[in-house]
């Protein structure tokens, strides 16, 4: 299926259908139904990541234990997912020798004492399980909020090559240049949030765009006719929205995003995430530029 067929899904459609991305955790689907129409599957995923990033952390604990350890017990007992499965099967993680299944088994035991809930590796980013053991004892020496951001990261690697494997792109390629504001402190997007755009010319900055934000955190700044090859800053107006919502950052004000264009046959989508203190900022699932959000951004 496209992600144009996506958008038409009904409720229980899509919760049916993607549910299973984060395992043994559909209330993320249930969640980023609510964020429809996306413009590309790397949207999707972004949303579908903001409702996990927007959870507080025993939430965020609990989606983590609700995958499997490395060749552990659900691998052994077969009551893996059929994503897990395949993934732990390409690295041949069901057949281990009796040393490397010793060796992995407890090294699952002594992070889950250490940390509370699995090691979440990208199999899909290895070539050999000896890498995987290397991370995996590495990561060992981490404090458990460095272990957190790992994991969660670590999922939304996952998560993503799973649903484009379900979800290819539309049939139907739209030139434009949108965005996606997202409220680390609001899983339903950033509503009403002032976005200027101003395109490099001339030796300075000129305004092309003046929006706002639509009711789920959107909008569309080009369509096909206005958008040009070149260089632009996409300026968010934080600081006001954020006191609006009666959550005032005494650091951020506005968010200035400078990113170029190269290709204008092409759709531009850049979501961006905020909070009090931090942004991250992405262009097709691929982080352009970051900062990644505090503790206290992803409650």
């Amino acid at each position: 299926m496209d992600i144009d067929q996506v958008n038409r899904m009904s409720e229980d459609e899509f919760v049916q259908t993607f549910g299973g991305i984060f395992e043994h955790a559909a209330w993320v689907a249930q969640a980023a139904y609510v964020m429809r129409p996306f413009a590309t599957v790397a949207d999707m995923h972004h949303s579908m990541m903001s409702v996990v990033l927007g959870r507080d952390r025993n939430e965020q604990i609990g989606l983590l234990r609700g995958h499997p350890e490395l060749a552990g017990k659900e691998a052994l007992a077969g009551e893996m997912t059929p994503d897990s499965s395949s993934e732990q099967g390409r690295l041949e993680l069901d057949r281990l020798s009796a040393p490397e299944l010793a060796d992995l088994t407890e090294l699952n035991r002594k992070y889950w004492e250490k940390f509370g809930f699995p090691c979440m590796i990208c199999l899909r980013l290895h070539t050999t399980r000896e890498t995987v053991f290397a991370e995996h004892k590495r990561r060992l020496n981490n404090d458990p909020t460095v272990e957190l951001a790992n994991c969660l990261d670590q999922v939304g690697q996952i998560t993503e090559r799973r649903l484009r494997e379900r979800v290819r792109e539309s049939s139907k390629a739209r030139r434009a240049l949108s965005t996606h504001i997202l409220d680390s402190g609001n899983p339903g997007g950033a509503v009403g949030l002032k976005v200027e755009l101003q395109r490099f010319a001339d030796g300075g900055l000129k305004t092309v765009a003046s929006v706002t934000t639509d009711s789920v955190g959107r909008a569309e700044l080009l369509d096909s006719s206005q958008i040009q090859v070149g260089q632009y800053q996409m300026v968010l107006q934080a600081g006001a929205y954020l006191a609006r919502r009666g959550n005032p950052s005494t650091f951020l004000s506005e968010i200035p995003v400078l990113f170029e264009i190269d290709d204008p046959d092409r759709h531009y989508h850049i979501p961006v995430i905020i909070g009090r203190y931090a942004y991250s900022v992405y262009r097709g699932g691929i982080p352009a530029m970051a900062s990644g959000p505090t503790t206290e951004d992803v409650r």
